[in-house]
Formats: structure tokens, C-alpha cells, sequence
């Protein structure tokens, strides 16, 4: 069996597979989509790199879905209580040129956990409901109950 046979029974392989793929992202989107508001927004972790991907709050709950993954389930989840932007800010020259131009920056950090930071960039609209819906927790976090 020469290299031309090999590639006409494993080529139509691949593009299958790669079309399942496809499907299953598009499907992933249209689920996220429809179980709570979503927002394109890259993540940057301690390696300094941005992940492209999605995100939604909803309750006391931040989620970030990476963009390529298949899995239905958030790569990241910030708890409202104890989350807070450390820093909001323009995109830089370097992340504008990795595709960022028009993003706002927020910097969040965990009260316990302070070392550890997220950027994420998004545009200025999605950042303000971000924003906005961290600082409407109520007083003493989202389990807030007066003394009676």
C-alpha cells in the first residue's frame, strides 16, 4: 500500500474527527450560552501567558471556560466572597499587539490568597458588569444573614 492509498483511507479520518470537534464547540457555546450570560475573556495565570476563553457570573460563582476545551465545566471558578480587583487598567502595547487592543485589564486577587493573581481581559462594557457585580455582594459576603 503506497503513501496516496494510506492518505485516501486515513484523510477522510481526520476531517470526520475534526468536523466532531467542531461540532462539540459549537454545541459547548450554544449550552454555555443558554445556561447564563457569557463573555469572551482571556485569562492570564502565573506563566504569563493569555488563554483565549469565555466567562459568566452568575450567583457567587466567576467561571472561565478555555476556549478550545471540549469539557462543559469552568477550567477556573472565583468565589464572589473574598475576590476583589486589585488593579483595572488599559491593555498594554504587548497585549495589544497579541490581540487585546480594545480590552480593559482587571487584576483579581483573593483576600486569602493574595499572592495569587488573574488578569483577565475583556472588553470595557463586559469589565464593568464584572466589576459592578463583585462590589453588589452583600454585606458580609453572599451567606449574609442580619443578627435577629
Amino acid at each position: 500500500m503506497g503513501f496516496p492509498a494510506v492518505m485516501g483511507e486515513i484523510l477522510p479520518i481526520m476531517v470526520g474527527l475534526l468536523g466532531v470537534y467542531l461540532l462539540v464547540l459549537v454545541g459547548r457555546r450554544l449550552w454555555l450560552t443558554v445556561s447564563g450570560g457569557l463573555v469572551d475573556c482571556a485569562l492570564r495565570r502565573d506563566d504569563g501567558r493569555w488563554h483565549p476563553g469565555l466567562a459568566r457570573y452568575r450567583s457567587d460563582r466567576f467561571e472561565w471556560f478555555g476556549r478550545w476545551g471540549l469539557l462543559p465545566r469552568p477550567a477556573l471558578v472565583l468565589r464572589r466572597r473574598g475576590a476583589k480587583v486589585s488593579e483595572w487598567r488599559d491593555s498594554t502595547d504587548e497585549e495589544s499587539r497579541q490581540g487585546y487592543a480594545f480590552s480593559k485589564v482587571l487584576v483579581l486577587v483573593r483576600s486569602d490568597l493574595p499572592e495569587v493573581r488573574w488578569s483577565l481581559a475583556m472588553n470595557a462594557g463586559s469589565a464593568t458588569g464584572l466589576v459592578s457585580w463583585l462590589e453588589a455582594a452583600p454585606p458580609g459576603g453572599v451567606a449574609y444573614r442580619p443578627d435577629l
